[in-house]
């Protein structure tokens, strides 16, 4: 279980992707490890994504969706939204199809495939295994929640999937949360307000403050760095350990934040930023 935050701010504009590195194991004595990769990014365009869930299919999910987002980038125009859309529908499609598939031969001893060509039409409609099939099917979860968040030339992509439900597309306030920490973060962001129409500086020390709050579930660890997004500019981050944060949660613990709106404290953020170095690594093995 994990949490992951996205927001999305005018300034740039950017969208500021957190997540934690905690990777639980359920009802099982082992320790939790809190070394995991959940934020990715999706080339060929400035986009990426954060991930929550179990971890073995969300990273299935990543690999099929950066299948998708390549797919898009053989048309000559950047893709439109409803295009992305799509492309995080397919890679979910794709990871459940085969468990609902396994369900099935584990449950009933037949396929997905012979499942649809003996009792669904235009085979003869056969209700009972129709019901027992249709149980196997809503019984089989999909572990996956993710934030997909960036920029193409002309759009903005900031969308939210959970499980098999529809994916969430939101512009205003501009703030998505998922996993076992999501209520306790987007209560702090809740609490302080968090809009796209706060400044990065701003909105990277709400996150900051919610990825804290949330740390109050059990299944919630550290945060990994602030992944920052910005238009027409490389992907860059804000180092979770960053002295300006600390000094600014030490300041305002009690105090309303609009003073990070400021021009001085934007600029102080933007300092702050290094390249991002996300997987895959440009690094060459030793010779």
């Amino acid at each position: 279980m994990t949490v992951c935050i996205g927001a999305l701010s005018l300034t740039g504009p950017s969208i500021v992707l957190a997540a934690d590195t905690r990777v639980t194991h359920g009802t099982s004595p082992v320790d939790p490890n809190d070394q995991a990769g959940k934020q990715y990014p999706l080339p060929p365009y400035n986009c990426a994504t954060a991930i929550a869930g179990s971890v073995s299919e969300c990273h299935e999910f990543v690999g099929r969706l950066v299948q998708q987002m390549e797919l898009l980038a053989k048309t000559d125009r950047d893709p439109y939204r409803e295009e992305v859309m799509e492309a995080i529908n397919e890679a979910r499609f794709q990871v459940f199809r085969p468990k609902i598939d396994w369900e099935l031969r584990r449950s009933l001893g037949i396929t997905l495939k012979e499942f649809h060509d003996r009792f669904l039409p235009p085979a003869d409609f056969d209700i009972m295994a129709e019901k027992f099939g249709m149980q196997a099917i809503r019984g089989t979860p999909l572990n996956i929640s993710c934030i997909v968040g960036g920029f193409t030339a002309e759009n903005t992509m900031f969308f939210c999937a959970k499980g098999i439900e529809h994916i969430q597309s939101e512009s205003s306030p501009g703030v998505h949360a998922i996993g076992s920490g999501s209520i306790l973060g987007m209560s702090q962001l809740n609490k302080r307000g968090q809009n796209l129409a706060f400044g990065l500086a701003r909105t990277v020390f709400h996150i900051h403050e919610a990825m804290l709050e949330a740390q109050k579930e059990k299944t919630v660890g550290p945060p990994t760095n602030y992944l920052v997004v910005m238009k027409s500019q490389p992907m860059m981050y804000v180092p979770k350990e960053s002295p300006l944060l600390a000094r600014w949660v030490d300041f305002y613990h009690d105090r309303e934040t609009g003073g990070l709106d400021s021009e001085e404290s934007n600029f102080a953020i933007q300092r702050e930023m290094l390249p991002a170095q996300m997987p895959p690594y440009d690094k060459e093995f030793p010779g």
